[in-house]
């Protein structure tokens, strides 16, 4: 069940609060952006209904033997496709180790694999409804996205105990999840899962965030493992971490 307001991004009016009635937390959440305003505006960007990743914790250099230090996830924005007026439902599921721990899921199709083996081993940590329009105030028509903060969201743990690995499956129920098309070097055409699982993305010295695969379909059930993944995809936008 989900920690009673230990993590809450309320959704009013398009407004995003944090709050919290437990005294007893005192800490302010810090966040990893994946991309700033300026990434957005250059990079390679698509849009899908979902999105594959994984973040891991990373060990201070001063620190031996490694041992990296445990990091809680409190909450995360998403990018979205700007001035979409119908609230849309999200999903948001993890696991540890990574999503590509089940390589026979790229070459089997839905007749054989569907939600129950796609979400084997994952957990939802949030779901709801969220809405992709400017924030009151926040408006600029040089910008064709917008920052979404998650309603709800139950505290996600990794080291310390737990897997200094995780892999999360966020997903909407239309296409309008901005990713970041990862860049290959000029020549290189092997742009497979190799880069996905290696090439870290973004990263502040406690966390960091993988290439993943973006998901062109929803639900999972009528995903086609064979084809509606797009390797070399990263997730756009902030995780809120303790």
């Amino acid at each position: 069940s989900l920690e009673p307001m230990l993590s809450l991004y309320i959704f009013e009016d398009t407004i995003v609060h944090y709050s919290s009635n437990d005294n007893s937390i005192n800490d302010t959440p810090t966040s990893l952006a994946t991309a700033s305003d300026n990434d957005m505006a250059t990079s390679r960007k698509g849009k899908s209904y979902g999105i594959l990743f994984d973040v891991e914790t990373t060990t201070p250099g001063s620190v031996s033997p490694p041992s990296p230090s445990p990091v809680t996830i409190r909450g995360m924005d998403l990018y979205l496709v700007d001035n979409v007026a119908p609230p849309i439902h999200y999903e948001v599921w993890t696991k540890e180790g990574s999503w590509q721990d089940d390589i026979r899921l790229r070459t089997t199709t839905t007749t054989t694999t569907g939600p129950s083996h796609f979400l084997s081993g994952y957990h939802q940590v949030s779901q709801g409804m969220i809405r992709s329009i400017s924030y009151e105030g926040e408006s600029d028509s040089n910008h064709d996205f917008v920052v979404v903060s998650l309603p709800e969201f139950q505290d996600v743990e990794i080291g310390g105990g737990h897997a200094t690995r995780r892999a999360f499956y966020i997903t909407l129920s239309d296409d309008l999840l901005l990713f970041e098309s990862y860049d290959v070097d000029e020549g290189e055409s092997d742009r497979g899962r190799r880069e996905a699982g290696s090439a870290v993305q973004s990263s502040n010295g406690k966390l960091q965030v993988y290439y993943g695969a973006a998901v062109r379909a929803y639900p999972m059930e009528t995903v086609d493992m064979a084809t509606d993944f797009w390797d070399n995809a990263g997730f756009l936008g902030r995780i809120w971490t303790m």
